[in-house]
């Protein structure tokens, strides 16, 4: 007798191994996809599978394809390989989930588990990795990369955010070992990460998660009405609380004072920048040079070429130091745009503005969240040139695109 697809343990258990691996054991990745590859076999023997390529699906090997055209028209083709090499996720994942249609619960929530407990691991060694900077002598040892060593705190915020949101969909829906015995102690840790990770971008978008639950189950309880106030309250209260903590209060502060002077000039702004930039200030010189080589290269300077580009285009400004530093435009926006072109930054939009059609489309609220996610910190930082970004995006997407479809959305398919 022939068993149904979720009763088979192996798939998503390996899937469930590869969210672990991603996030506390980056270079151990291979295991976690060859277990998939095996576990997708055995389905095949047991069953059977479909083959089915959406067009999130082909948004993301058109994508991969407009970085391997770049490679033509490079200037650097050792770094050029090497992002090849980084970006195949976009080719692989969407192969592979091609395989995984329909509303399985189980490839959902097995695989979240093994999320939280890769983030669990990190937590533990970021632990211990404070205490030891600290015992050392080191200053601090319990902020940004200090607690977050295994990832940039940016990436490392974005998969606690993404696994506490997950965590408690799944107690929502009455999911199996989902208990509020463990969860809210790991959204209490998960939260308090947040804030020591120093990610202001990872903290914004921790606030407008947070701001917009709220008015969401305000409005389920009380009306439109209050929802509205609320909505009206909530930037006051966000401003409020920026100011009560020092550590973001610095930060929030630097960040407006550097906008205004750019405002007034951006030329000059830039011109007139010292070596030893703040983040901020780095930020907004590296988004002119990188919109002026947009500009000036719309068709992309090609793949792995975006260092060498952005350092040329530095010495035009007069910034002869910070053009050694090799730095990216820490906007993956600007990243796509610079490298590969206009092509594909359509393309990156297009994975995008589909998988946010889709989720709504669907009532898939995880991967709006996801992709929200992706959107809101692609604006500060180049989310998806680091295996960090690339696997885990690529991998959730994926899954909750093939996978994750509301009771309402499969009556609708079945009729």
């Amino acid at each position: 007798m022939k068993r149904k697809i979720g009763d088979y343990e192996l798939l998503p258990y390996s899937l469930a191994l590869l969210a672990m691996l991603m996030v506390a054991f980056p270079n151990l990745l291979l295991i976690g996809i060859i277990c998939i590859v095996i576990a997708l076999i055995n389905v095949y023997r047991a069953k059977g599978l479909q083959f089915r390529f959406s067009w999130l699906n082909s948004f993301f090997v058109l994508f991969y394809l407009a970085y391997l055209v770049g490679v033509i028209y490079t200037s650097n083709e050792e770094w050029a390989y090497r992002y090849l090499e980084y970006k195949l996720s976009f080719i692989i994942f969407p192969i592979l989930f091609s395989f995984i249609q329909g509303n399985k619960k189980e490839l959902i929530r097995i695989p979240i588990l093994g999320l939280i407990l890769g983030v669990c691991i990190v937590i533990i060694i970021g632990v211990f990795n404070a205490f030891d900077c600290y015992y050392a002598g080191g200053q601090f040892c319990f902020y940004s990369t200090g607690i977050s060593p295994v990832h940039h705190p940016t990436y490392f915020s974005v998969y606690m955010l993404f696994g506490s949101v997950a965590i408690w969909y799944g107690f929502i829906n009455k999911w199996n070992s989902y208990k509020l015995y463990w969860i809210i102690p790991f959204t209490a840790v998960a939260i308090l990460f947040h804030y020591l990770c120093l990610s202001l971008a990872g903290i914004l978008f921790l606030t407008l998660v947070i701001g917009i639950s709220i008015i969401v189950l305000i409005k389920r309880r009380f009306g439109m009405r209050a929802a509205f106030f609320l909505i009206l309250f909530f930037p006051i209260l966000t401003y409020f609380l920026i100011l009560k903590i020092p550590v973001i209060e610095g930060e929030w502060n630097g960040a407006k004072w550097y906008a205004d002077r750019y405002i007034e000039n951006p030329g000059e702004f830039v011109s007139s920048r010292s070596e030893s930039m703040s983040g901020s200030e780095a930020r907004l010189v590296m988004w002119t040079v990188a919109y002026q080589q947009f500009v000036d290269q719309p068709l992309g300077v090609g793949t792995g070429n975006v260092d060498e580009a952005l350092s040329k285009k530095l010495f035009e400004f007069n910034q002869q130091e910070f053009a050694h530093k090799n730095l990216n435009p820490h906007n993956q926006f600007l990243q796509t745009a610079v490298e590969i072109g206009v092509i594909g930054l359509l393309l990156l939009l297009g994975v995008i503005f589909y998988s946010v059609f889709y989720s709504i489309k669907n009532r898939n609220w995880l991967l709006l969240l996801l992709i929200g996610s992706l959107a809101f910190n692609s604006l500060f930082e180049s989310m998806l040139q680091r295996q960090s970004g690339i696997v885990f995006y690529t991998f959730w997407i994926c899954l909750l695109a093939s996978t994750l479809v509301s009771e309402k959305s499969k009556i609708k398919a079945q009729e």
